[in-house]
């Protein structure tokens, strides 16, 4: 920043806005971000949002049964055993409030409807990915 650094910044953005929030992305970040929006798939496969009910390990399990793996296959991918992948499947089933494996692949596809980036962006990014 030509006449400070973002702690300076962010000092006077609150001396004039106490109640403003402020998010400061460093340079390493935006690039990750940048790079991950890229990776991301145009079909919204792998991209989930920033707030969800489902813990990360979950989200590997959707992701994998969204590309229509088997829990043996699942196990294999994620490195665990096949009774493990059954318990995230059986804690996304309930936390999707769904009660089989292609509902909980539709409703990922649902949550990830206003999320998955087009081709070419028009927008500032509106999710994490993977």
């Amino acid at each position: 920043m030509p006449d400070g650094d973002g702690i300076q910044a962010t000092r006077r953005i609150l001396a004039r806005e106490p109640g403003t929030e402020v998010v400061i992305l460093t340079r390493r970040l935006t690039m990750r971000l940048v790079d991950s929006m890229r990776r991301t798939r145009a079909d919204g496969a792998g991209i989930r949002p920033v707030r969800s009910r489902l813990t990360p390990r979950e989200w590997e399990a959707l992701d994998l049964l969204c590309a229509s793996q088997s829990t043996d296959e699942i196990a294999d991918t994620l490195v665990l055993s096949s009774e493990t992948v059954r318990s995230h499947i059986k804690n996304l089933l309930r936390k999707l409030a769904v009660s089989s494996r292609q509902a909980a692949v539709e409703e990922a596809r649902k949550m990830r409807a206003g999320l998955a980036v087009a081709e070419e962006p028009a927008g500032p990014f509106q999710a994490a990915a993977a």
